[in-house]
Order: C-alpha cells, then structure tokens, then sequence
C-alpha cells in the first residue's frame, strides 16, 4: 500500500472534519491508519475526533502510540503534551518536551514550546528559567521573550512581564504573539480593560 494514499486520506478526513462530518472524517482517519499505522497526522486527527467524542482516555492512547514509534514529528508530540496536560499528567507532558528539546536543539520553536508546557503544567517558575535563557542566547527573537512574558506572568511578577510583551512587540510588531503575552501580563495584573485591548491587537495580527 502506498503511504502517499495515508495522507490523501488524512486530508480528505481533515476536510469532513471541518464540514462538521464526523462520521466519514472518521472512517477516512482510520482507512489511513490502515495503510500507514503510525502516520502522525492521522493519529493527531484522531485524537481530536475521539475527545470530541468525550474518550479522551482512547485520545491519549493513540498519540502515545503516535510519539513511542513516530517520535520525531514535532507537531504530533507537541499535541501529545497538549493531551497530557489536558487529562492532568503534567510531569509525563513536561518530559515529552524534554525529549523533543533534546532531539532538537536548534529548534528554537520547540524550545519556546517547552515553556510553554511548563507553565501549563505548573512549573512557572521552571519556565521563567529556561525561556530567560532562551531570551538571552536569541536577543532579536520576539518568540522567547514572549514566552518568558507569560511565564513570569504566571509567576505574578506582572512588571517584567510587561516590559518582556513590550519587547517581543518591538522585535515583531506585525506578530500576534508579542500581544498574546501582554494580554495575559495585564489580566494577570487585574487589568481586564487594557487586556483586552491587547487581546483586539493580537486577534488584528492573527
């Protein structure tokens, strides 16, 4: 069988998907994993479909069978940490990103994606550690600082957090995510209206 006809499948089920399809965008996920078990998108696709059907248990099964034997598809494993966050396995989600930062370490992208994690999971101030860091090694990256914004956000610290949104609006003024963070930095410091706002220019950017 052709693995190619795998991610026609996939595309063909992400389009039912979309139409509000369930059914066939179901049985066209599984005629791809058929043909290519272990395909990443299809699993990712999958999931989805299963925690829309409230098994967010079956979810999680099948991206973990995803990341033990396609591990090196980072959008799959990232949606695996997102799972594992979501049905409260925060130290397994933060050791996927680890892992993921480990096999990649010049993606810059999976690296900001780790803090993240780490935030969600309740490791802020974990987080604040390594996207410091981060900020510090790539200067002219608005994704770093915007990272470090949230996480010392989450850590209170609603001051800096402000001038890291600030700086990653400098570096990307045209970026939904230097904005994204001082949205979260202001509703942090209690300020709902001017978050708001932040929310309105990030939404304008996306």
């Amino acid at each position: 069988l052709n693995p190619k006809a795998a991610g026609v499948l996939v595309s063909l089920a992400g389009l039912a998907h979309a139409q509000g399809n369930a059914d066939e965008a179901e049985n066209l996920v599984n005629r791809a994993l058929t043909i290519e078990e272990y395909n990443a998108d299809a699993r990712v696709l999958h999931a989805n479909l299963l925690a829309e059907q409230d098994r967010p248990d079956e979810a999680l099964e099948t991206l973990a069978v995803s990341y033990e034997n396609n591990p090196i598809v980072v959008d799959a494993a990232l949606e695996y940490a997102k799972f594992l966050l979501a049905l409260d396995k925060p130290d397994r989600a933060c050791t996927v990103t680890d892992e993921l930062v480990t096999r990649f370490p010049e993606r810059l992208d999976v690296a900001v994606a780790q803090g993240y994690v780490y935030i969600e999971a309740g490791k802020a101030a974990e987080a604040v550690r390594m996207l410091k860091d981060l900020a510090k090694r790539h200067p002219d990256e608005a994704g770093p600082a915007a990272g470090l914004a949230r996480a010392l956000a989450a850590k209170g610290k609603t001051d800096k957090a402000l001038i890291e949104a600030e700086r990653a609006i400098s570096l990307a003024p045209d970026a939904a995510v230097g904005y994204e963070a001082k949205a979260e930095a202001l509703r942090a410091a209690g300020r709902t209206l001017a978050a708001i706002k932040a929310d309105v220019q990030a939404a304008r950017r996306s």
